[in-house]
């Protein structure tokens, strides 16, 4: 017992640190009476197993409880840096105020979740969303055919101009499908989004074969052990993978697990029920409500329908990752016995807007880094902001694309929303430096830096794009 009144160094404060001579001398001396006043109780305590010593032996008064020099517990200072209980209370709290929502809005509204319906769709909207989906698949035929012709004809511009019509051609037609002939959202998005994801893969086998064509004319080995005869073409490898960069090989598993699978779709099922739900009983209502005082220009009711859509549109845009990112990716790749899942990092944890974007679309990340970040600066010798810049510009049409297209508003919210981050990556970056500066712990600078990514985005920036898109819409549809 006595070991433990000695004199502890401790590094939490200068103002611990920084006693003079005299005051630590005179904490010492205290200090050896307390040890040799403790060693004698703790004698006698051994002494007291017997009826007798117990008769003999009293507890004295003056037992010293103020021995060391400690903070309190909430202190920088202090070592007793947990903070569960305040976490499980915090939990707690919000768990009943979405308990509370869930009362008035079922209080005012009943019940509200039905069976989808497409108000306004019709049979021809589904026609054309299948002619836009064939097309889209006849776009990997041609880019098989285009290989051929390029291992036949060793023309390299002939190459080139296909490549670039067929590319075209595969954005362009449902593009055109959706804005012109399908008129509902959730029917047009889908075959867009599709479209999308081909126009990349595409993208990525033609750059890919095309340089390995010139290394083999070149005797490169490697490129010759990677032949990009069309007789290794494999389709999984191109279109069906859960990747946008394209391999000749990729990581297999060795087998197939069906109830690793069969949770995965499961998972998928019960979130696209919740995110539905989420939709209909609180996001709609929400929306609804929001469009007079929009009207208005009412700016503090706007913000408080802003607030409140704030929570259900956070809710349902986790819903959608987990279904998609983690669910869907992970039961495709189960399928196909792809190896690498890590299609996304803990992103969660973002400390700045930069390192977001880094961590929460890995395929997306990983075909803008390959085909168009590290070609512009170690082939073009492009700045790194120049090629950022770049990698932003096509992300930003793309999200214009799948937003602007499907709800026919090409407004540029969705555009300019992307270019946005740009300044913003610059701001979290300084104010994460600054925070660093006059921060004493990691802790308080990733504090700094996540709030921020979680104000910015999930908080105030996903909200106010849904709720112009959905005003917009509403002036489209009903006048």
């Amino acid at each position: 017992m006595h070991s433990n009144l000695k004199p502890r160094k401790t590094n939490k404060s200068k103002r611990y640190q920084e006693l003079d001579d005299n005051q630590m001398e005179h904490n010492k001396e205290n200090v050896d009476l307390i040890n040799e006043k403790y060693c004698r109780v703790e004698k006698e305590g051994k002494a007291l197993n017997t009826t007798a010593d117990k008769k003999k032996t009293r507890f004295s008064h003056n037992y010293l409880t103020h021995t060391t020099i400690r903070a309190s517990p909430l202190s920088k200072e202090s070592p007793e840096q947990n903070y569960r209980g305040f976490l499980n209370l915090l939990i707690l709290s919000l768990f009943v105020l979405l308990l509370r929502l869930a009362i008035e809005n079922y209080t005012k509204y009943g019940l509200l979740i039905t069976l989808p319906k497409l108000t306004g769709s019709k049979a021809e909207d589904f026609e054309w969303c299948f002619y836009s989906m064939t097309y889209t698949l006849m776009s990997v035929s041609f880019a098989f055919f285009i290989e051929n012709i390029a291992i036949l004809t060793k023309s390299e511009n002939l190459t080139f101009f296909l490549n670039v019509c067929n590319l075209n051609l595969c954005l362009i037609v449902p593009i055109y499908i959706s804005w012109e002939k399908i008129p509902y959202p959730a029917i047009s998005f889908y075959p867009l989004l599709i479209a999308t994801i081909v126009w990349l893969k595409l993208i990525s086998y033609a750059l890919t074969n095309n340089d390995l064509r010139l290394e083999l004319k070149q005797g490169n080995s490697v490129a010759a052990a990677e032949d990009s005869d069309s007789k290794n073409f494999k389709i999984e490898n191109s279109i069906l993978c859960p990747t946008l960069v394209y391999q000749m090989t990729y990581p297999k598993t060795k087998v197939f697990r069906k109830r690793f699978f069969f949770k995965r779709i499961g998972e998928v099922i019960i979130c696209s029920t919740a995110m539905m739900f989420l939709i209909n009983q609180y996001a709609s209502p929400t929306l609804e409500n929001s469009l007079q005082h929009y009207k208005e220009m009412n700016i503090l009711r706007l913000f408080e329908r802003l607030l409140k859509l704030s929570i259900v549109s956070l809710l349902i845009w986790l819903l959608m990752f987990y279904a998609f990112f983690h669910s869907l990716l992970n039961g495709l790749a189960e399928v196909l016995r792809f190896g690498d899942r890590r299609f996304y990092q803990p992103w969660w944890n973002a400390s700045n807007i930069s390192e977001y974007w880094r961590l929460w679309n890995n395929p997306v990340y990983d075909w803008g880094k390959r085909h168009i970040y590290l070609p512009l600066v170690i082939n073009h010798k492009v700045s790194s902001q120049n090629a950022m810049l770049v990698v932003f510009l096509i992300s930003a049409f793309l999200h214009e694309v799948l937003v602007g297209i499907p709800t026919h508003n090409i407004s540029g919210v969705a555009f300019f929303g992307m270019i946005g981050q740009i300044p913003l990556i610059y701001l979290t970056k300084w104010l994460q430096k600054l925070s660093e500066k006059y921060s004493k712990t990691k802790s308080e600078v990733f504090t700094t830096g996540n709030i921020i990514f979680w104000l910015s985005f999930c908080i105030f920036g996903q909200p106010a794009a849904v709720l112009h898109y959905y005003v917009e819409w509403v002036k489209r549809t009903r006048n």
